[in-house]
């Protein structure tokens, strides 16, 4: 029996070898009808020729009873990972909308962006006090640098009461809002100032914070800025932009395979979320 399991199986590898994937399916099909204890590797490879014959359907069921068998086989969880990215690849959805996923309009709606005082046009603003002001900032500045955020906080919201549109002032408070881990304030104060005049420090911090609510797409957005608005020096923006691609394209691949992708400085890197078994 292990003579007719060895030649079969080397005659399989020999169609795979030369491309003859429909005679390779039916003689990894004899194996595992003959010989089903050991149908964890033959499932996988039959599964990589139905990916090959483009039939994704035969392809993830081979992939889905090699895991039943053997969840912690990383060929099948390969397998697996390639039938669902080549499947939607391929795959039209009739419900996909890029205008809405560039928007993620999550941001408006959960964390109310336009819902800031700077944007009621018909609110009365209070008449100016450029003294009080500075004072007022100096303050917030002192409680900043001894850590006492939540009195820094009320100083500064006020001065922009004054001042809604001071570019100054909400970049302060946006800082403070960062050391408090108040990411989506963080975003609503970076928001209204004019992409024009934000610097590169700004969009990195709100690339931050983006990531922490993690809405890739914007977070990407703003990295990228901030790498181009600092000719590539800021290599820490540059990372960061890698890692949130690197997340964004591979964590839906494998949110149920015991691997994970990351970006590390050397590159993308395979990390075991578990123990691994080769069969």
């Amino acid at each position: 029996m292990a003579d007719t399991s060895n030649q079969l199986e080397s005659q399989a590898d020999e169609d795979v070898r030369k491309e003859l994937f429909t005679e390779a399916v039916s003689k990894y099909t004899q194996l595992l009808e003959l010989f089903p204890a050991e149908s964890v590797r033959w499932l996988c490879a039959r599964g990589q020729c139905f990916l090959k014959l483009g039939d994704h359907k035969l392809a993830l069921e081979d992939g889905k009873r090699a895991k039943n068998l053997d969840e912690t086989s990383v060929e099948a969880s390969v397998l697996c990972g390639k039938e669902q990215k080549e499947h939607t690849d391929k795959q039209e959805d009739t419900g996909y909308s890029a205008v809405s996923l560039c928007s993620q309009k999550i941001l408006e709606v959960k964390y109310k962006i336009c819902e800031d005082e700077y944007y009621k046009e018909n609110k009365p603003r209070m008449k100016k006090d450029t003294q009080l002001e500075t004072q007022l900032v100096q303050a917030a500045y002192e409680c900043l640098t001894m850590e006492r955020l939540e009195e820094s906080l009320a100083i500064i919201s006020k001065v922009i009461s004054m001042d809604p549109g001071n570019i100054f002032y909400r970049t302060f408070r946006a800082q403070v809002y960062f050391n408090m881990k108040q990411w989506a304030k963080v975003i609503q104060d970076y928001w209204i100032i004019p992409k024009p005049h934000r610097k590169p420090d700004v969009w990195k911090q709100g690339g931050k914070a983006l990531m922490e609510l993690w809405l890739p797409v914007l977070a990407e957005f703003w990295l990228r800025k901030a790498t181009q608005l600092s000719g590539g020096k800021d290599e820490e923006a540059a990372f960061l932009f890698q890692k949130v691609r690197v997340r964004r394209l591979y964590d839906p691949l494998t949110q149920d395979q015991p691997v994970k992708v990351d970006f590390t400085k050397f590159g993308r890197a395979i990390f075991a979320k578990g123990n691994l078994f080769f069969s």
